[in-house]
């Protein structure tokens, strides 16, 4: 295309409005590459997908059916299965929110890595991540693919700007027709488009500026459903003849060179891109000479702040000297000069910045290639964004169904489609087959002298059809065609169908409360619903690959949106709350002049995934009996978790009350022990005393007894004695004489 025609480029046939600017590259990429993915492939799947939803819309006759319906005068009723057993299998699909699980790329604090877990569940439910879901399930159920967009919402939180998860409309995709992949990750190029007016666009880009964009008349770019729509309203049709703008979305890989900047046998690690490498080297340093050490380089911005304050105080060198009236060690400028200085401690401190640092080697770098997403935003191919987006992944994430290795998948709906339009044909038959078996045919003759009024009021009136003949062909007498009752196979094909169409769906009668076929056990009954979801499983299998993949580009942008401090706040069963603080600054205990940041998003990088079933149904009256069951046989110490799978209102309130009446009975136990305990010691101390004072007496009383034999032998020695010296005066004075 040449200059001129870039000049004056023309949409859609419409001569009227004129560009005086040339387009540029990127503007005319963005045009190109819409009419390039626009095939006929495209469009054939357009079409199926318009159609697929009207039919789950009950649009499931097609003209010329109606039509012959209407001539044979039989009914064209829609007896739809399709859409319950389509709002079943989704329900059994989103019965819970996904629980996520961050691991880190590299050693880092595992706090941050839970820290990142709960900011997805935290930007899932800011943005209805389950009704967002339920929309992307439904199109590739019934389209053959959903897709989801993840995206920043700037205005969110005051300014300060929210990550967000929304469904996007799969018709007004554009994909690269090259794509192989499920999720659309290896597209080159992935357009998102939209028709809107003046008004529509001031209020999505206040400050875009209209001039030089270009109308687009082309509003009708969704075909029409072929089915018969009868007095159904699918879709809005704006008839104003205002002016509107198309607006195109483009976001294509491309590969950035970013530079990887390293400090050997630290954790030191940063991947900067151009600009921001020329402003990190210009960033200071600092180098630490100390007495017989090596030098010390320190790197981290709050210790590199907290030296040049030393710097600064200090004048550039200090040693350690004890202070003699309090004995603390404190800093001192200079060199050593007291007898009080510390040896070894004297310390130079020299200001550098990080390109002296990688001019010495100290630090390493490594130019290298990522791949990156640019984004290109054009309103009436006016440029309004043009940027390179923090993420390695397409922000825009497919949900194909039954994937062709091509971005035209199919869904159930192109499997359920013939088996419902049969079922409605059966129905019809069946319903004109009962109304000719009520409704009985009457043959009349013409000259048979009835009064036709009066028979045909009467007759009427209890539902027979008269039909008036020549009798001359037939005779004068009335004819009454027969009709036999329909065979019961003709109703069994039926419910043959609604079976079929279940079981395409993965939607069965047990999982919808239909208990007539349940065996008689509460056992059976649980397994036959936990073998109801095998089916939903090998589709759940598909739905979480897409929301790892929606994760992995939210764990991309949680660096680059969540740099400021935040908390969030996270709904938990039961109307819980849980609060997170996120880049929290904290006073380092260990030292009064630094900072530590608790949970910092913004300088590791996290694998967030989302843990397997998380999302599927669980039979909560089976689960509660299991835990029941464990309790019961003290396997379960704790009877917390069959509380929490109640249906109790304030749960929390009635733990808290049962983990108090716990802690008084504890308390209660242990008062008893106690007493028991001090009543054995009682009764042993009452014993002991008895016996003491059993020893007591007895003592006493041989002590009496030892006194009073001691008395009695100290008389008989005196009476001995006496008798002895009686004895020997009496023999001296028988010698006297």
């Amino acid at each position: 295309m040449d200059a001129q025609q870039d000049y004056n480029i023309e949409l859609l046939g419409d001569p009227g409005y004129k560009r005086t600017t040339p387009l540029t590259i990127d503007e005319r990429l963005n045009r190109d590459l819409l009419v390039r993915y626009d095939t006929n492939d495209r469009k054939k799947w357009i079409q199926n997908f318009q159609d697929n939803i009207a039919f789950k819309n009950n649009v499931q006759w097609n003209e010329a059916d109606a039509a012959a319906q209407k001539a044979a005068n039989q009914p064209f009723l829609s007896i739809n299965e399709v859409t319950p057993a389509l709002e079943v299998s989704i329900a059994a699909l989103t019965e819970n929110e996904p629980r996520f699980m961050a691991y880190g790329r590299e050693a880092s604090d595992v706090g941050v890595a839970h820290a990142e877990s709960d900011v997805l569940e935290y930007v899932w439910q800011i943005s209805d991540g389950n009704v967002e879901a339920k929309q992307t399930i439904e199109d590739s159920k019934v389209g053959g693919m959903g897709a989801w967009i993840v995206y920043k919402d700037h205005n969110a939180d005051w300014g300060d700007g929210e990550i967000k998860i929304a469904s996007v409309d799969p018709r007004y995709l554009y994909i690269d027709p090259n794509s192989k992949k499920r999720n659309s990750k290896d597209a080159s190029n992935i357009l998102l488009t939209g028709i809107y007016n003046a008004k529509e666009i001031m209020s999505m880009a206040p400050d875009f500026d209209l001039t030089q964009a270009l109308p687009d008349f082309g509003y009708n770019e969704l075909p029409q459903s072929g089915g018969y729509l009868g007095d159904s309203v699918l879709e809005s049709t704006d008839l104003t003849t205002r002016k509107k703008y198309r607006l195109i979305d483009r976001y294509a890989q491309t590969q950035l060179w970013m530079f990887k900047v390293w400090q050997p046998r630290t954790n030191f690690r940063k991947i900067l891109n151009r600009s921001e490498y020329i402003k990190f080297g210009q960033s200071p340093a600092i180098v630490l000479l100390k007495t017989n050490t090596p030098p010390v380089y320190v790197t981290d911005p709050l210790e590199v702040k907290k030296e040049i304050e030393m710097y600064n105080q200090m004048g550039g060198s200090f040693h350690l000297i004890v202070n003699p009236e309090t004995l603390d060690i404190e800093p001192r400028k200079g060199v050593p000069d007291s007898q009080f200085a510390l040896p070894a401690t004297y310390t130079q401190i020299k200001i550098v910045t990080m390109t002296d640092l990688l001019n010495a080697g100290i630090l390493k770098y490594k130019k290298i290639q990522i791949p990156r997403i640019k984004r290109v935003l054009t309103i009436g191919l006016k440029e309004y964004v043009n940027e390179i987006m923090p993420i390695e992944s397409h922000p825009i994430i497919t949900l194909m169904r039954y994937h062709n290795r091509c971005p035209y998948p199919q869904g159930d709906m192109q499997y359920v489609r013939p088996l419902q339009e049969e079922l409605n044909k059966v129905h019809s038959l069946i319903i004109a087959y009962n109304v000719n078996l009520v409704n009985r045919k009457v043959f009349l003759p013409t000259n048979a002298g009835i009064n036709k009024e009066d028979v045909e009021q009467r007759w009427g009136a209890a539902g027979a059809q008269i039909f008036w003949y020549d009798p001359s062909d037939a005779g004068s007498i009335p004819v009454f065609a027969p009709v036999d009752q329909m065979n019961n196979g003709f109703y069994q094909q039926a419910a043959i169908l609604i079976s079929q169409i279940q079981r395409i769906l993965g939607s069965y009668p047990a999982q919808d409360g239909d208990m007539a076929q349940a065996p008689r056990t509460k056992g059976g009954t649980f397994a036959l619903l936990e073998a109801g979801n095998t089916r939903t499983r090998s589709e759940q299998h598909d739905i979480e690959a897409a929301i790892n993949q929606v994760a992995t580009v939210v764990a991309d942008l949680i660096p680059n949106v969540y740099t400021e401090q935040k908390i969030i706040r996270l709904r938990k069963p039961n109307n819980k709350i849980k609060e997170v603080w996120l880049n929290k600054p904290e006073q380092d205990p260990e030292d009064d002049y630094a900072f530590k940041i608790i949970n910092d998003v913004t300088v590791t990088k996290k694998d967030i995934v989302m843990l397997t079933g998380s999302m599927l149904p669980t039979n909560r009256i089976a689960k509660s009996e299991y835990y029941l069951n464990l309790y019961k046989e003290g396997v379960l110490q704790d009877p917390e978790p069959i509380l929490r799978m109640s249906e109790i209102d304030n749960v929390d309130e009635v733990i808290a009350k049962q983990d108090k009446v716990r802690q008084l009975e504890s308390a209660l136990q242990q008062a008893q022990d106690q007493i028991k305990q001090l009543g054995g010691q009682l009764q042993t101390t009452t014993r002991e005393a008895i016996n003491a004072n059993k020893r007591t007496e007895v003592e006493k009383f041989k002590t009496k007894l030892n006194r009073s034999a001691n008395e009695a032998a100290a008389s008989v020695q005196m009476t001995k004695s006496k008798l002895e010296m009686s004895v020997k005066d009496f023999e001296n004075s028988l010698k006297a004489k």
